[in-house]
């Protein structure tokens, strides 16, 4: 017996030989890396080269937030496509996205590069993951999900949650100004017919589910799928700007809070990223 453990201590301390331990993975200093950029829908290639110098200066802005992330390592690209909005084939929308990949203990074994469920974007000219479409007496509307506070001095949108998964968003506009105008509820009920409904404000914005028939704003209210149903603000855009010029802006991350690289990651950018900043640059 106590050979046998005198055995097992020396393959302990044998060179190469290491206990991994998941604090250690989490306390490691990692670094940015470069994705290879995405291209959908053929942005215009006039426009292309000041999109990645936006895009640029967007990654900057995150790294300042995050220069030495802890227990991984993001990586970021530029993705970049045409024609977001109906009314007007300008500005072009495109958007920095980064993932984040993390170091794990596996087996004892130290792991390096799983994709996480932590990705940061920073779209610019678009919605993103904010937008849908329904069709409401068979005509197409846009949507929006809806607006849940005032946080960090921009308006802001706590989306789907799913078990450990998190979701929110900021949209950075100029200030009191929005590239969108919520359809009142007086509106909505004049589109489906609507007559006998009472419910609060008539001026307030519709806030709806975007499935089944009505069944009343109270029923949507605090309801995850719920949506509020918009209108574009053609007044709101400067047409005589570039395409590639960023009008709006909106922030969305999606975390774990079961992984603490991940929670750290999200904890930086929501604490450092400056808003204020990414609106200084709207219009320039």
């Amino acid at each position: 017996m106590k050979t046998l453990l005198l055995l097992i201590f020396s393959l302990m301390i044998l060179p190469g030989y290491s206990q991994c331990n998941q604090a250690d993975m989490d306390s490691k200093i990692g670094s940015w890396g470069r994705a290879q950029d995405a291209f959908i829908s053929g942005p215009d290639p006039k426009q292309l080269p000041q999109m990645k110098v936006m895009v640029q200066k967007l990654f900057d802005k995150v790294k300042q937030a995050y220069p030495n992330p802890l227990g991984c390592s993001p990586k970021w690209y530029g993705q970049y496509k045409n024609n977001p909005l109906d009314y007007y084939p300008n500005p072009s929308a495109y958007s920095l996205v980064v993932p984040v990949y993390t170091w794990r203990c596996i087996n004892n074994k130290e792991i390096f590069g799983g994709e996480t469920g932590t990705w940061l974007y920073i779209e610019v000219n678009k919605y993103g993951f904010l937008y849908n479409t329904m069709k409401i007496n068979g005509k197409e509307y846009k949507t929006l999900r809806p607006v849940t506070e005032v946080k960090n001095g921009f308006m802001y949108f706590k989306l789907y949650q799913t078990g450990s998964s998190f979701q929110e968003a900021w949209l950075v506009a100029r200030k009191d100004q929005l590239p969108f105008t919520a359809m009142t509820r007086k509106e909505y009920l004049a589109l489906i017919n609507v007559t006998d409904n009472t419910e609060g404000d008539p001026d307030a914005p519709a806030v709806i589910l975007p499935y089944g028939s009505f069944r009343g704003f109270a029923k949507a209210a605090g309801d995850p799928n719920a949506v509020m149903v918009i209108k574009d603000n053609p007044n709101y855009f400067d047409k005589k700007l570039p395409a590639s010029v960023p009008q709006f802006i909106v922030v969305y991350i999606k975390y774990e809070n079961n992984v603490k690289a991940t929670m750290d990651f999200h904890k930086a950018i929501v604490d450092n990223l400056k808003l204020e900043e990414l609106q200084a640059m709207l219009g320039k």
